[in-house]
């Protein structure tokens, strides 16, 4: 069928609300920074659309059906969620590989955000410069939160709601396009999408810290106003185009590339490593360069510390731990790692990395720098040297009035010069009942027997 049918006769269902039923995994922190961005207009986004789609609208397309959706009854955001996937995204990347021969795909923001998760993200199936020896992970290319209508109903009139209340740090508006927008900076990227369903709105970083925003897109809509083209057109152009723009605090003596994030903290710091020189936490950037892992509820990775104004170095090969925390698990997890530092305070840099400080960016992320030691422990070898320190490291966490959970990943070994070994995951570290079996822990007979209880391991 034609391409002007098909966008035509293609509608999304109207959703019915039979109750409210609040199932967030998310909570809803309030941004101490308060950026107070102007929310402009993109004035020329329909006629881009257009322009796209425009000269495929009379050629047939044999393969693009007309689709009709029945009513759907929505208890929650997940009900939501599912809906768009079958009357947005998937239509978009239909339209996308028929007419443009682009094949991507609508997941979950998890495997490819390095900092906080959206609901979703686009990206490529596979990357043009991924081969067969050498494949390249798929990169987001731009990200989409979803809402309930009865949480977040999204009016015509949007940008001025935001502008109007864009300094109340309480108001949802607020809250939902600066989240939105903290999360497209701390990822580098360009597109965030808003929607409810009912309406969606296109949102486009510019330089200068500026944000600009689209008219709606109804769901009732069709042909060239609907979210399908809507969305179409924001896959094609960053398949094809531009879709990263950089941290706005790059500038200045900092040049940093695509690969790497620009994150400062927030004015209040949670913690300050006494024996360091006193720093200007005000006048420090953190240059964040290689994920090295990806935990279920935080992210590894690698980089440098760096004044703003002028560029120097400060702190290099530090590792950053970053949790989202708008996941109220890696909320409270990330409480729990912070008191256990504070309660081991004197195992740092022995038995435990060094602390260096753990503060909030944009109240979205707490971020832990630490020092960035060994390699943590994996396979399925283990000697007895690393067994025994593992035993000593536990008792010392036990003497802090502490015990931890014992897994052989949550310990790191380093092998240059002297052998040394730290406890590096304390998100489980918590306070010892200080019961008979809670000290059997520390006893090595019963630290081979769970560790054995998991895995065979040689040389025990």
């Amino acid at each position: 069928m034609k391409l002007y049918q098909f966008l035509t006769e293609t509608k999304a269902p109207p959703l019915i609300t039979y109750f409210y039923t609040k199932k967030t995994q998310k909570t809803d922190p309030l941004n101490p920074r308060n950026p107070q961005i102007d929310l402009e207009e993109w004035h020329d986004i329909k006629s881009s659309i257009s322009a796209l789609l425009g000269p495929y609208l009379d050629k047939d397309y044999p393969r693009l059906l007309s689709i009709q959706l029945g009513s759907e009854t929505v208890h929650s955001k997940e009900d939501i969620m599912i809906c768009a996937e079958d009357s947005f995204e998937a239509t978009a990347q239909w339209v996308l590989k028929e007419v443009f021969d682009i094949s991507g795909k609508f997941s979950s923001s998890k495997p490819f955000f390095n900092f906080g998760n959206t609901d979703k993200v686009f990206h490529l199936s596979e990357e043009s410069t991924s081969t067969p020896n050498n494949p390249t992970q798929p990169k987001a290319r731009f990200a989409i939160e979803y809402k309930t209508s009865w949480e977040l109903p999204l009016p015509a009139n949007l940008r001025n709601i935001y502008n109007e209340n864009k300094s109340d740090p309480n108001n949802k508006y607020t809250k939902a396009i600066q989240q939105l927008y903290g999360r497209l900076c701390f990822n580098n990227l360009e597109f965030g999408v808003l929607s409810n369903y009912n309406s969606t709105f296109i949102f486009r970083r510019l330089p200068n810290q500026r944000l600009q925003v689209s008219p709606a897109f109804w769901y009732s809509d069709t042909f060239l106003e609907n979210p399908v083209a809507a969305l179409t057109y924001v896959c094609h152009y960053t398949a094809t185009k531009q879709w990263r723009r950089c941290s706005p605090l790059a500038g200045g003596a900092i040049s940093p590339s695509m690969e790497e994030h620009l994150l400062d903290f927030d004015p209040n710091m949670e913690f300050l490593n006494n024996e360091l020189p006193i720093l200007d936490w005000r006048n420090i950037l953190l240059r964040l360069e290689t994920k090295t892992c990806d935990q279920p509820i935080a992210c590894l990775m690698t980089g440098s510390m760096m004044e703003k104004s002028s560029g120097t170095l400060l702190l290099k090969n530090v590792r950053f731990k970053i949790y989202d925390l708008t996941n109220p698990e890696a909320d409270r997890r990330s409480r729990v790692e912070l008191e256990a530092y504070k309660q081991c305070r004197t195992l740092q840099g022995a038995y435990i990395p060094r602390l260096y400080a753990v503060g909030t960016v944009w109240g979205l992320l707490r971020v832990f720098i630490t020092e960035n030691f060994g390699t943590p422990l994996e396979g399925e070898t283990f000697f007895s040297d690393e067994q025994e320190q593992m035993s000593v490291i536990l008792r010392k966490i036990h003497d802090c009035g502490m015990m931890s959970r014992v897994q052989p990943e949550y310990f790191a070994v380093s092998r240059q010069g002297q052998f040394q070994m730290r406890l590096i995951e304390l998100g489980f570290v918590v306070k010892s009942p200080r019961t008979s079996s809670a000290i059997e822990m520390d006893d090595p007979a019963r630290l081979r027997s769970m560790l054995s209880s998991r895995m065979s391991r040689q040389g025990w």
